[in-house]
């Protein structure tokens, strides 16, 4: 509780300290996932939806299944 709102998510570290290449691992990130998004369907299966659970990181409930198949086609990937 006694750190700052801003300073409680630090994958990177701060200060003299933070890793040098965080700014290239957000934009590296957010590419690879707008890629992702692009290229793939995904769908959930059926079962009951997770709800999430809040704490330090956001997690779901309970283990989900999701589908992801390649856009344009008809089989699914594992």
């Amino acid at each position: 509780d006694a750190a700052p709102a801003g300073a409680r998510y630090i994958p990177f570290g701060l200060g003299a300290r933070g890793c040098p290449g965080a700014r290239f691992a957000e934009i590296e990130m957010q590419e690879i996932i707008a890629l992702l998004f692009r290229r793939v369907r995904f769908s959930a299966v059926d079962g009951p939806s997770p709800r999430p659970l809040g704490s330090l990181t956001s997690r779901p409930d309970h283990d989900f299944l999701v589908c992801a198949t390649p856009r344009g086609a008809a089989t699914a990937l594992s």
